[in-house]
């Protein structure tokens, strides 16, 4: 197919993606209150084809509760989401979409990342989203401890509130530089305690720990002893640089991920950074 501009597909229209946007369009009103019984939660990722086979490990962990993909794939949305669905993922409840790099990067040199997480966010219908790229597999509790009541009545009580998901590291099994998903996927913690006992025995650690801008900011040691269910406040971003995933509501003030970022590393610190303000 001929080559195209990628950023045909922005939501922000004709608009150059140097532009730099602060809201999402056709998302909700923020001013519009929410009772506690409302919240849902929608798991939202963007994905290459060789992270497809990912998509159905994260469908266990989250259960059959919304998620919305954008894999960036020559595939078409069908294709992936039948794949996907056959290894037991809930047709009901997954939104697949693709977007073509042989039409869109024919020459391989970008990865329009923030454009793929806009894209995934447009076709949430929940009331929140958690944001994670792809490689970082929710814990089998998460979505419970979200829809938990006192919970959702504090993220109810508060448009504006993001709650940090601390995010880990798992070192491979294999001594070769390849996934190695044999030995690699058994031994991926599901819930905190099997996290700790890999972190104890040197099998794995907070993520990324030689970027300390990056997580340095989220609150570890707190998590590791804090209760089921409950907030800790952050009153401190240590850097610029902090881009942690985290859960919070899809609404028209949210800003939008700034498309003229792409590639793969640094590319959520701006958005941290509006989030902040």
């Amino acid at each position: 197919p001929k080559s195209a501009s990628i950023f045909e597909l922005s939501l922000f229209g004709n608009q150059a993606p140097s532009d730099f946007q602060l809201y999402t369009p056709h998302a909700p009103s923020c001013s519009k209150p929410l009772d506690a019984d409302g919240i849902s939660f929608t798991l939202v990722s963007q994905l290459s084809e060789d992270r497809v086979w990912m998509i159905q490990h994260h469908c266990q962990r989250w259960g059959h509760n919304p998620m919305s993909v954008v894999v960036f794939s020559d595939r078409t949305a069908q294709d992936v989401k039948s794949e996907v669905v056959l290894k037991g993922c809930s047709e009901e409840h997954i939104t697949v979409q693709t977007v073509s790099p042989t039409k869109y990067d024919p020459t391989g040199t970008e990865y329009p990342v923030n454009l793929l997480r806009n894209i995934a966010f447009a076709a949430v219908k929940t009331t929140h989203i958690v944001y994670a790229d792809v490689d970082f597999w929710p814990s089998t509790d998460l979505h419970s401890t979200l829809m938990s009541r006192d919970v959702k009545a504090r993220f109810a009580s508060d448009p504006k509130l993001a709650t940090v998901v601390p995010v880990f590291q798992m070192y491979r099994r294999c001594k070769e530089y390849k996934d190695c998903q044999d030995k690699n996927i058994p031994s991926m913690p599901k819930r905190k305690g099997a996290l700790f006992s890999l972190i104890k025995r040197k099998e794995a650690s907070t993520f990324d720990p030689t970027n300390a801008g990056g997580h340095g900011s989220t609150k570890y040691i707190t998590w590791r002893d804090q209760e089921l269910g409950t907030f800790v406040d952050l009153p401190c971003i240590k850097s610029n640089r902090y881009e942690p995933y985290l859960a919070f509501r899809y609404c028209s003030d949210l800003p939008p991920f700034q498309e003229g970022f792409t590639g793969y590393g640094k590319n959520k610190m701006t958005w941290i950074m509006q989030l902040r303000r």
